[in-house]
């Protein structure tokens, strides 16, 4: 049945299903209906209407909870509305049924404005049932008791911004003979200077007469004396006073602090002391600078962490990148790799038989491959590489003349590039790199001596190409000892290799 109050020309619905759903206003043609279904208008395949039950059946069920509304639209231009509602001709014969289609036509646009409130009235959205200022300000708004009620500016201004009562920032000093300006700190809310109550020496002054506010300092009509107090109250929000904890909203898990659209400052945010040195600041890029910084927990940086003073770890201090060296400009360590053992055949091997050299000249082309190997590849053309190491070492000295002082030893020495299926105990077929070391005694008959010997070179690659290096000796003698009985042994060995630019 048509309804005799507003709504007049639609009906809303929050159902589910397919329907039916009953029309209950008045229309002059299923042409000027519309359906739809939350805020979605359907197609008019989407529906159908039946006009003897007057009822709209939808064509695929809505969900739970949907709101359906059916809804009339009469043509209101002059064509459409000659050609859907009424249209007369001279000379033709005025018949009643025409002039009631005439005047429905009219009462219904009528309603439909009056539904809408689309002229000059706050319209209403018919999703949600609320109205919408489009954009306009609103005024005469009542105060509010529901959570869901409009308020005012004045309102919102009372409370604080995080739903407690503000507190009056209140700034107390003493005249020094002058008429200011004197400073307000910190920067008050409101420049306005009826937002302050001011008294100088217990006399209240009158805003702009009296005094002046401009941005964060007071400046009054006439010189107030020195040793006069001076008492000034801002009403207005006070700038540097928060409800503590701050706690973000329902919708999301951090707090946000986001870049102004145009900013100028290079920091999105600034810890400051009380003189306005900043202490600590976050910048627009994400970078973050601070004087001081205690971690109980792990420190973890994936790009350059550099500290001004002193780093220190109670743990382990994990570097992915480079370890930069405050005040060594461009060292950086990018990694200590130990030398690997290696078998006769190049192959890694737990294997610890001691391998032989027993050259019968002193050269480098008798220098015996010891098993410890390196593979590396640059991190730049720029690396450098430090040697470091240690080996022990033992010479037979069998042959020596029984009479006389004979000499024996060993030499020791880095190897690049020598084949890698050229292992332990084999012959080098690489480049000697760096000095040689060796130990060498005088001996009388034979046995064996005991000796010492470092490797230590730096290495400059000045390529990212990859490399290896071995460890390689030889036996080191006079021709008093027979050639056949000489030979060096190795023993205890161990090397790194520490690569920085």
């Amino acid at each position: 049945m048509p309804s005799n109050s507003s709504p007049f020309s639609f009906v809303r619905y929050e159902s589910s299903g397919t329907g039916p759903f009953s029309i209950n206003f008045d229309y002059l043609s299923t042409s000027h209906l519309s359906v739809s279904v939350n805020g979605v208008t359907l197609a008019s395949s989407g529906f159908t209407i039946d006009t003897n039950a007057n009822t709209v059946t939808l064509a695929s069920p809505a969900a739970a909870g949907s709101v359906i509304i059916i809804q009339r639209t009469t043509p209101k231009g002059k064509s459409g509305f000659q050609t859907d509602v009424a249209d007369f001709s001279d000379g033709s014969v005025l018949k009643a049924e025409d002039l009631d289609q005439a005047a429905l036509g009219l009462l219904f646009v009528a309603q439909e404005a009056d539904d809408s409130g689309s002229t000059n009235a706050l319209n209403k959205d018919l999703q949600d049932n609320k109205f919408d200022a489009l954009n306009t300000n609103i005024k005469n708004v009542a105060t509010p008791t529901t959570d869901d009620h409009a308020v005012t500016k004045q309102y919102v201004d009372g409370l604080s911004l995080y739903n407690s009562p503000t507190p009056l920032s209140v700034y107390s000093f003493n005249g020094d003979g002058t008429a200011g300006p004197y400073a307000l700190s910190p920067a008050p809310q409101s420049t306005d200077p009826k937002a302050f109550i001011v008294d100088v020496g217990g006399v209240a002054q009158r805003p702009t007469t009296d005094y002046t506010i401009s941005g964060a300092t007071i400046t009054f009509g006439a010189a107030i004396a020195s040793n006069v107090s001076i008492t000034v109250r801002n009403i207005g929000v006070a700038r540097d006073t928060l409800a503590q904890p701050i706690v973000a909203d329902g919708s999301a898990a951090a707090l946000t602090v986001k870049e102004k659209s145009g900013q100028t400052s290079a920091n999105l945010q600034e810890w400051q002391n009380s003189s306005g040195s900043v202490l600590a600041n976050v910048a627009t890029d994400g970078d973050a600078t601070f004087v001081d910084v205690n971690a109980t927990g792990n420190v973890a940086s994936t790009g350059t962490m550099t500290s001004g003073g002193t780093l220190t770890a109670s743990g382990i201090l994990n570097v992915v990148g480079a370890l930069q060296f405050n005040g060594q400009a461009g060292i950086k360590i990018h990694g200590i790799t130990k030398f690997d053992l290696v078998d006769a055949n190049g192959n890694s091997t737990s294997d610890t038989t001691e391998p032989i050299a027993t050259n019968t000249t002193d050269s480098d082309a008798n220098l015996v491959i010891a098993g410890l190997r390196v593979t590396l590849t640059p991190k730049s053309s720029s690396s450098k590489f430090l040697i470091l190491g240690a080996l022990n070492g033992a010479a037979d000295t069998n042959g020596a003349n029984t009479t006389s002082q004979s000499r024996a030893g060993m030499r020791a020495t880095l190897i690049l590039n020598n084949t890698p299926s050229n292992g332990k105990g084999n012959t080098h077929d690489g480049t000697r790199i760096g000095p040689q070391y060796k130990f060498i005694n005088y001996v009388v008959g034979g046995g064996f001596i005991h000796g010492s010997l470092p490797i230590q070179t730096l290495y400059e690659p000045a390529s990212t190409s990859q490399f290896t290096l071995d460890v390689a000796f030889r036996s080191e003698r006079t021709g008093s000892i027979l050639t056949s009985e000489s030979r060096a042994i190795l023993v205890n060995q161990f090397v790194v290799a520490i690569e920085f630019s």
